[in-house]
């Protein structure tokens, strides 16, 4: 007797099915898997970029707002997301400019009402330094 799994979820609202694909996702390489935190950061960086939606979050002890370019996995596995961060503060002291974040270094992210320039000048899509995109612009 022959059992199927059915990879098509049934009628699930957005967040489910992110929930869903990123199941699916980490289903491809089980020793490195999203802990709680960052498959919910990654699930929100997605959801701002297909809204075109700033985010605001806590990195280093600083308040930023950024536009998501790119969320997925680096070489060694870890959750990152390639940002333009629009405003905020940053240890180089610089408020705007490219940033690469790890999901595990986001203690919390909001979407805003704010809405993204992305994708802003100097954009590589499909970023060598993220080899498993997850979202892009």
């Amino acid at each position: 007797m022959e059992h199927a799994i059915d990879l098509c979820p049934p009628s699930i609202s957005f967040l489910g099915f992110f929930s869903w694909l990123l199941f699916l996702f980490d289903c491809q390489t089980p020793e490195a898997n999203f802990q709680g935190g960052q498959t919910v950061h990654m699930m929100i960086a997605c959801e701002a970029l297909n809204a075109a939606r700033c985010l605001e979050l806590r990195y280093d002890r600083y308040t930023r707002v950024v536009e998501v370019h790119a969320a997925g996995r680096n070489r060694l596995g870890e959750a990152v997301m390639l940002v333009w961060q629009v405003e905020g503060g940053s240890n180089s002291g610089t408020s705007t400019g490219w940033r690469r974040l790890k999901l595990d270094e986001i203690p919390s992210a909001s979407l805003t009402n704010q809405a993204s320039a992305a994708p802003r000048e100097g954009y590589l899509r499909n970023d060598p330094t993220i080899p498993r995109i997850l979202c892009q612009v």
